[in-house]
């Protein structure tokens, strides 16, 4: 009989003291048991002992167990907080730990061996046959295998040889701890499962456990060839490994806003708006509907309104939404609600020009009163006669400069500037249009050859230019003449609304009126006046606030609709992003992120520093989102929002409500990222204040 056939027959060994020699069939007993028991923590023998042992198992006294698993390979893609994902699956009362070597590593790509694996595995692709429809599924996982050692090649060779990244051999081991019993059994199965799933390869140390306990002990390290062949290794650049420990629990941030509530750790993430006065602040907030943007946004809101450093600006174009909030403010504050809902007249006049007390913003005030006159003026006229009549806009800058001039605006001389106060505003403009009229017909009759005119006024006896007179006042007369003389839409501008009161005022709301309304059944040139009327006071509250010395915060709401406005891509624009030296602050809340992802005409997504998403149910506008704000480390934990609405409970019952319900991930200032959940009391987070859609106890 050989000699292996020997060791078949039998061994010496210990089952239960006996140390005689053992059977065969005692030893495939023993292997087929302790196979089927393995994951059962009561099956160890309990001794009384501070420390004791098995191949498979250590144990202290009569109740706490360890099992040791080596995590041995990984998916192509991983979540960076995968760690975290498996301690999940933790149950009461037991607890998941991890210990990782780094072995400092080079890759040769000259070397032999290297080489030589670069020509087998070129030689496997070269000579695979060819995948078609019709062997796709025998051939998909060559396919994926094929495709991920490409692309790990590239990476590789990229991060060595173009970053400098340093290499590590990257080896882990896993330790389960606990109270034996159902909760540990339950959370070896659950660990197991999800690994599987997520193919995450993990594999039980159930023999020669010593060995494994010394190498990867941070005390003594003990590796030898026998462990480190046996344990799955990963070259892995510092880059990648870095993001390994997932995010770091505890308080985020010392100072400043309440955000939320860490769903993980309880502790709360504060944020500190405008650390310096020109730091960029534009923070995006978005959600499907009924995902709860509104409910952590007021929330912010509320404390930024109470500190005495902020001014506020609401952009509401559903009409509704803060009205109960601005109720609120006016308790101790100035609010001003501007109705520029269709039909209601409300507007503001720029004409006038008001002085700040600061002499660096109020060197600005004429050109700024100038050209948002223009603004108006030519929203008015319409894109098409400016675009297709070149003497149009000559005709609108000579009515303003006129109306200015007549009333000894000068524009070098600050001291003349206050004679705007009480002149009728755009009406006053408005007559300076008829006045050009006079202007034409005089120089006609005592002209009699345009030679006798400057060069400089040649122009005005063009006829081109009086064609275009008549086409400019006749569209302005419908707004500014009386209805019974052809000013059909002179409702337009019915209330005036001064610039004192918006300077002045804590909190202004611009509320559209549109909700249930598209921006196709509102009259076109009245959208555009009031997206520009909300986007100049924005800037001037901006202005204002600056003066004052505090800084105004805007809230954007329905962001995506601001596109379908005509012109809205460079009013908004610069509304939004050219107020950083003012001391704004952009709120830009969005339920169709997806609209400004297919068409970012305004810039938001190279402009934005931080951001709460909540839950979003298409895959794919998820995966855009996490690129399109450079963040696709993040994709897995926004995933979690919307997957894990429900949870289990102990006995496998669903539950209704989970922790992700209403929860936001967010990510601070470029660096700091966790998940959070707002939480109120009862009377505060029922309240008019919180409350989104129809009451239905009115």
């Amino acid at each position: 009989m050989s000699s292996k056939s020997k060791g078949l027959a039998g061994f010496y060994g210990n089952i239960e003291g006996y140390k005689g020699r053992i059977g065969a069939i005692d030893v495939w007993k023993k292997m087929f048991i302790k196979s089927i028991k393995e994951n059962d923590s009561s099956y160890p023998k309990v001794r009384d002992y501070e420390f004791y042992g098995n191949s498979f198992a250590t144990m202290s006294g009569k109740s706490k167990i360890n099992f040791y698993y080596t995590m041995d390979g990984y998916p192509s893609s991983l979540p960076v907080n995968f760690r975290r994902d498996i301690r999940r699956e933790a149950k009461p009362g037991v607890r998941i730990s991890f210990i990782s070597t780094f072995e400092p590593t080079k890759i040769d790509w000259n070397s032999p061996q290297m080489r030589s694996k670069m020509r087998v595995w070129r030689s496997i692709e070269k000579d695979r046959d060819e995948v078609d429809e019709y062997n796709y599924v025998d051939n998909i996982g060559s396919s994926d295998n094929l495709k991920r050692r490409k692309a790990s090649l590239v990476y590789l060779a990229d991060a060595d040889m173009r970053r400098k990244r340093n290499m590590f051999k990257y080896r882990t081991l896993m330790i389960v701890s606990g109270e034996r019993g159902e909760n540990f059994d339950k959370t070896i199965s659950a660990v197991n499962e999800y690994c599987s799933m997520k193919k995450i390869v993990i594999t039980r140390v159930d023999d020669n456990l010593d060995d494994y306990l010394r190498a990867f002990s941070p005390f003594s390290m003990e590796l030898n060839n026998g462990i480190l062949s046996s344990v799955g290794s990963n070259t892995i650049p510092d880059e990648q490994i870095a993001r390994f420990s997932g995010y770091s629990q505890g308080k985020i941030g010392k100072r400043g806003t309440l955000i939320g509530t860490d769903i993980y750790s309880g502790f709360p993430v504060y944020k500190q708006f405008k650390r310096d006065a020109t730091d960029a602040e534009t923070f995006l907030v978005t959600a499907e509907t009924g995902g709860g943007k509104s409910y952590l946004l007021k929330s912010i809101l509320v404390q930024l309104i109470g500190d005495t450093n902020y001014n506020g600006t609401i952009n509401d174009i559903e009409g509704f939404e803060y009205i109960p909030f601005g109720a609120f403010c006016a308790n101790k504050s100035s609010v001003v609600v501007i109705n520029m809902a269709e039909g209601q007249g409300c507007y503001y006049d720029p004409f006038e020009i008001e002085l700040t007390g600061d002499p660096l913003l109020d060197a600005d005030m004429f050109n700024l009163s100038k050209s948002f006159t223009s603004s108006y003026m030519s929203v008015l006229v319409g894109k098409k006669l400016l675009d297709e009549n070149t003497w149009a806009s000559k005709i609108v800058n000579n009515a303003i400069a006129r109306a200015y001039s007549s009333l000894g605006v000068l524009e070098d001389d600050m001291s003349t500037w206050g004679n705007t106060k009480g002149h009728g505003g755009l009406f006053y403009v408005y007559s300076k249009f008829k006045e050009l009229y006079d202007e034409y017909f005089k120089l006609k009759k005592s002209i009699h050859d345009i030679e006798d005119l400057e060069l400089s006024e040649r122009y005005k006896l063009n006829p081109g230019y009086l064609d275009a007179l008549d086409k400019v006042v006749a569209k302005l007369s419908e707004y500014f003449e009386p209805l019974d003389k052809g000013g059909i839409r002179s409702n337009v501008f019915k209330k005036k609304v001064t610039l004192s009161e918006i300077a002045t005022a804590k909190l202004v709301i611009n509320s559209f009126g549109m909700a249930g309304k598209s921006a196709d059944t509102i009259d076109q040139i009245q959208m555009a006046l009031t997206q520009l009327s909300a986007a100049i006071i924005s800037y001037i509250r901006s202005v204002f606030s600056k003066a004052q010395g505090k800084f105004n915060f805007k809230v954007w709401e329905e962001f995506q609709r601001w596109g379908s406005f005509p012109g809205a891509d460079t009013t908004i624009k610069t509304a939004v992003t050219g107020g950083r030296k003012l001391g704004d602050v952009n709120f830009i809340v969005t339920n169709n992120v997806k609209e400004l992802l297919d068409d970012d005409k305004f810039a938001i997504f190279d402009n934005v520093s931080s951001f709460a998403i909540g839950a979003i149910a298409s895959e794919n506008t998820r995966e855009r989102l996490c690129k399109e704000l450079s963040v696709p480390l993040l994709l897995p934990d926004l995933n979690a929002i919307v997957t894990k609405k429900s949870k289990k409970d102990e006995d496998g019952d669903e539950q209704t409500t989970s922790m992700y319900d209403k929860a936001f991930l967010v990510h601070l200032d470029r660096t700091m990222s966790t998940i959070v959940k707002v939480f109120l009391p009862p009377h505060i987070s029922k309240s008019n204040i919180f409350r989104t859609g129809v009451d239905l106890n009115h």
